[in-house]
């Protein structure tokens, strides 16, 4: 909830969470009612534990990378916990899409491992568990730990962003300060 009276997601009309995975992000959201919420996944099972959570008004299953939508969409796009999980190629397109669909003026909330600021205790063994975590995660799924790895040592979202050339409107480290969220505006992306 701290998050969701952070971002105002609710004035922001029609959102897609991209890599929306189960829904966790949204699962608590206290909804308005002239939001609209779709979520896409490249994995099937996902979209399947997410209908289960009846959030999203529609869901798609579909390639992160060649969003199955039209251009300048969508007043609001998430992206949470996706971009650490592909290599930097794969990084760049996901955002290139959120950019292609979504409308002038339009947000983009991104969350995903922030390296940087304090580094006492309770961060540091946070950041171990997120990476043993992680690891496990890439004993399931090949390549997993390596891209979370290169995102890790090329610095983490904030670099990433910074090596995209996005601008960064509002930022918020979270979470023993191993987690940033920002939220991008991208009022050149399409025309009006």
């Amino acid at each position: 909830h701290e998050i969701e009276s952070f971002i105002h997601l609710n004035e922001w009309g029609t959102i897609l969470d991209i890599g929306c995975g189960d829904g966790f992000l949204l699962a608590d959201w206290n909804r308005n009612k002239n939001s609209k919420f779709l979520g896409v996944d490249a994995s099937p099972k996902m979209i399947d534990l997410a209908q289960k959570r009846k959030i999203y008004d529609k869901l798609f299953c579909a390639d992160t990378e060649e969003l199955p939508f039209n251009d300048c969409l969508f007043d609001g796009i998430i992206i949470s916990l996706l971009l650490h999980e592909n290599n930097f190629f794969k990084e760049k397109k996901i955002l290139d899409e959120a950019r292609r669909v979504l409308k002038p003026r339009g947000k983009i909330l991104v969350v995903d491992f922030y390296c940087g600021g304090k580094t006492d205790l309770i961060h540091c063994l946070f950041r171990i568990l997120f990476q043993l975590e992680e690891w496990f995660i890439g004993r399931i799924n090949l390549g997993h730990y390596e891209n979370y790895l290169s995102f890790m040592n090329a610095g983490g979202l904030i670099n990433f962003l910074d090596r995209y050339e996005m601008r960064i409107d509002v930022k918020k480290n979270f979470f023993f300060n191993n987690f940033a969220l920002v939220i991008l505006s991208l009022a050149e992306c399409c025309d009006e």
